[in-house]
Order: structure tokens, then C-alpha cells, then sequence
């Protein structure tokens, strides 16, 4: 392998076969990216996988990526893709329990890059100008110019805006020696 500016070489190192060549480009997308402020809500789930959380107006459509920091009950935190949402409420799907109690929802971080070309459940290398999580993410609600995606939590549940780097490798050229 070998790195010669903005290109790499990589060759086929199979015994037996030929060398194989390949040629990339390096490029980045920049945009911005916008997380609203935490929000608190309960809980509940009473033997099935489905679990209800309620909320008043808290704003979410089903699709969207929350992270659950479950405050009181057994529930674990993480993040989750909400089933179905109506107005005060949302479910979202889990192992089968009983449990119920207090929970700091996080809403995740909304990424507006232009013609990014991405799509539902992609995976992307994300780079964001905050404390947020740099790395692989998985990229959710892809329209033409924006997804949303985890981003990771912060503390204080504050507000967060910044700018994003997305990094892009395009395949040029593949030939055989």
C-alpha cells in the first residue's frame, strides 16, 4: 500500500493471482448540524418489547433516532428508532420486561450537508466541530440535503449547533498488472 498526496495504492495480495491496483480519491462534504435540548418524560413497558414514553409536545415523528437515559426502572440506556409517535407520546421497541419510571430523552443531531447522498441505515464517517462522538455513524430520515444521526449525549442537555466534515473515498481506477 502506499499514500502519494490525496491517493492511495492498494494492491491484491492474494498468492497466485495477479497484482491488483487500485486508485482513490480523498474528498469531504462540509454542512452544519443542530441538536435541541434534552427533554424529560416516563415510561413504561408492561411485559411486551413495546415501550411507551410520555412526553408532552416533545416534537418526535416516527423514524426519528432518540437516545433513552432511563433515570429510575430497569430499562437500559441507549439509542432507539421510535415505532410509532403521536403528540405526547412514542414507542420504541426493546427486550419483552416490566418496568416504568423517569427519563432524559435526547433528541439527535439533525446534519444539513447539500446533495450529501446518503441514505437510510448507511453507515458514515461524521467529524463535528463539538464534544460530540467523531466516527462511523448511522445515518437516519435521509432527504436530499439533511439526515440525523446519533452524535452522541452531552451533558446539561443544552442546545448544540456547529459545523460537520463528512469524509468521502471515491474509487478512480482498478486494473490488473
Amino acid at each position: 500500500a502506499c499514500l502519494v498526496g490525496s491517493e492511495m495504492c492498494i494492491r491484491d495480495s492474494t498468492p497466485g493471482s495477479p497484482p491488483t491496483r487500485q486508485i482513490f480519491t480523498f474528498s469531504a462534504r462540509t454542512g452544519t448540524f443542530a441538536r435541541g435540548a434534552s427533554q424529560t418524560g416516563t415510561y413504561s413497558q408492561t411485559g411486551t418489547s413495546t415501550v411507551t414514553v410520555t412526553r408532552a409536545a416533545h416534537g418526535f415523528i416516527a423514524g426519528d433516532l432518540v437516545y433513552l437515559d432511563f433515570t429510575s426502572g430497569t430499562a437500559a440506556d441507549t439509542w432507539f428508532t421510535i415505532v410509532s409517535a403521536a403528540t405526547d407520546t412514542f414507542t420504541i421497541a426493546r427486550t419483552p420486561a416490566t418496568t416504568s419510571g423517569n427519563v432524559t430523552i435526547f433528541p439527535p443531531v439533525v446534519v444539513t450537508a447539500n446533495n450529501h447522498g446518503l441514505s437510510n441505515s448507511a453507515n458514515v464517517i461524521v467529524n463535528y466541530s463539538s464534544t460530540f462522538s467523531n466516527g462511523f455513524q448511522t445515518i437516519a430520515q435521509a432527504t436530499t440535503n439533511a439526515f440525523q444521526t446519533q452524535g452522541g449525549v452531552t451533558t446539561g442537555g443544552t442546545n448544540t449547533t456547529g459545523t460537520v466534515t463528512l469524509p468521502r473515498v471515491s474509487t478512480i481506477q482498478t486494473w490488473t498488472r
